[in-house]
């Protein structure tokens, strides 16, 4: 029988001795059972859990709690395949597709993407603490089936799901502020930052960041004044290729409630806030923004996207690109299903941004969308409707969104009558919800921590956690937060 392929197979963490399949060889098992090797020492694609991103920040990989993204490769193809994929037990350490053990499980890929390279399957509903066995495998024409060597994984610990309550933000009480996560260049590790937003008596202008390794805070340069803006990162290289990374801040509302165009840079080198181009979606409030990687003129680079929001006598759906090395605004596609809303939520999860939630004159959204730029990212793009929020969660404007990994978390808010403070998790590889601990206040530990229903508070995330915090009350003797709390999911 010709040779039909070369085949390794790569996995996280924890690698078996390997032992050649003993029973019921075919001339095609013979053949590969002394030529199919584990590699090992090469770039691993991750396990992860539900709760845990693919890569950690510094590329390492993180052990699995919940779910396993397993890579295979193909190093040659022939015509006689017909079916391949990974077989993976939790109680046969040697586990075969023709088997109807119990826990016992196969996956059948794509015949139409069978191709030398790489391949992989995600094996799903895996319990804390515990130990699975997998392996790769094809099939031919012939009903020959051929196995890799077997490897095992050993899953984490159950999450975490708590809340703990961290230094009190240095900026005092306030709602409607702007937070994100900028890579510091003289620390070399991302930090969050804080900034704007009001106390009820006068709008904030100062900016913050958070050491997430001191868990400490320190003030950097003002900007101009304003509550209700947005505000995210972006990195691009400058015309000698070094990477400049820079913060965007802008729109909103003034001292006067008139809604605000100007947008600035943060300068990290001179601590200073510098002007660039007006919004050209004219002057907007409680809009959206975030930032994605893109490829512009044969350079990978991040745009900025802004979007929604309250305009002078409506709200709009509008979204526009911003691209930091012109400085200039361009429309792209409009939001989903075009409905016009204020007061929407968005986090980035795997560079795709999801958007939804918020509200109009006549109704408060569930609903998200996923947006991905065009070949040119100035415009055009498109928009993808997900799972809305499960039944359990209400509808709700001014919720705070941020991503742990390749995680989304959604929560707080306001269903137009209620402060709410329940959160829900996100995950983009089945397009599914999921509850999480509602958000807390309390003693610095799990059972004493009590639900804090909130509006318009912020909220920023690492690999491994996340937090939320500020934002509106409504407690008569405290009626905006300096609070932030730290979520951690495991």
């Amino acid at each position: 029988m010709r040779r039909i392929l070369l085949f390794t197979m790569l996995i996280l963490l924890f690698f078996a001795s390997c032992k050649k399949d003993e029973s019921g060889y075919s001339t095609l098992r013979k053949y590969f059972a002394s030529s199919l090797t584990t590699r090992k020492g090469a770039e691993l694609l991750s396990a992860c859990s539900e709760d845990h991103n693919i890569l950690d920040e510094n590329k390492k990989p993180i052990k699995s709690a919940y779910f396993a993204m397993i890579e295979g490769e193909f190093i040659n193809v022939e015509d006689d395949i017909i079916q391949y994929g990974h077989v993976w037990s939790i109680n046969d350490s040697i586990p075969y597709i023709d088997r109807r053990d119990t826990g016992l499980y196969y996956s059948k890929l794509d015949m139409t993407k069978l191709t030398v390279g790489t391949f992989v399957t995600r094996i799903p509903e895996l319990d804390p603490e515990t130990r699975f066995w997998v392996r790769s495998y094809v099939i031919t024409k012939t009903n020959d089936t051929a196995y890799n060597k077997y490897v095992f994984h050993d899953t984490t610990l159950a999450p975490v799901d708590e809340w703990f309550v961290k230094p009190i933000f240095q900026g005092g009480p306030r709602e409607g502020a702007v937070a994100f996560v900028m890579y510091n260049k003289t620390k070399k590790y991302n930090c969050g930052y804080i900034g704007t937003g009001t106390n009820g008596l006068q709008n904030n202008g100062d900016f913050w960041e958070f050491d997430p390794i001191l868990e400490s805070w320190t003030q950097k340069g003002n900007i101009k004044s304003r509550r209700d803006a947005v505000g995210f990162s972006l990195s691009y290289p400058d015309k000698d290729g070094n990477n400049q990374y820079i913060a965007l801040i802008g729109t909103g509302l003034d001292e006067n409630n008139n809604a605000l165009d100007d947008f600035f840079r943060y300068d990290q080198v001179y601590n200073v806030w510098e002007e660039t181009a007006p919004y050209q979606g004219t002057a907007v409030s409680r809009a959206v923004g975030f930032s994605l990687k893109v490829k512009y003129q044969n350079t990978n680079m991040d745009f900025g996207f802004v979007g929604t929001g309250q305009r002078i006598n409506a709200t709009t759906s509008d979204f526009y690109a911003y691209n930091p090395l012109t400085e200039t605004w361009s429309q792209v596609s409009t939001l989903g299903d075009a409905n016009k809303r204020k007061n929407a939520t968005a986090f980035v999860v795997n560079n795709y941004a999801f958007v939804g939630l918020g509200e109009n004159d006549s109704k408060i959204f569930n609903d998200i969308w996923m947006f991905i730029p065009g070949d040119n990212p100035a415009t055009g793009g498109t928009w993808r409707m997900k799972n809305t929020l499960p039944i359990d969660a209400s509808p709700r404007a001014e919720a705070v969104g941020f991503n742990i990994g390749n995680q989304g978390y959604i929560g707080t808010g306001t269903d137009g009558t209620n402060l709410l403070s329940d959160f829900w998790r996100y995950d983009p590889f089945n397009d599914n919800w999921y509850k999480c601990a509602d958000y807390k206040t309390g003693p610095d530990w799990g059972s004493s921590h009590l639900p804090k229903p909130v509006k318009n508070a912020v909220g920023f995330g690492f690999s491994d956690r996340g937090f939320v915090g500020l934002g509106y009350t409504g407690v008569s003797n405290q009626r905006y937060s300096a609070e932030l709390w730290i979520y951690r999911p495991w």
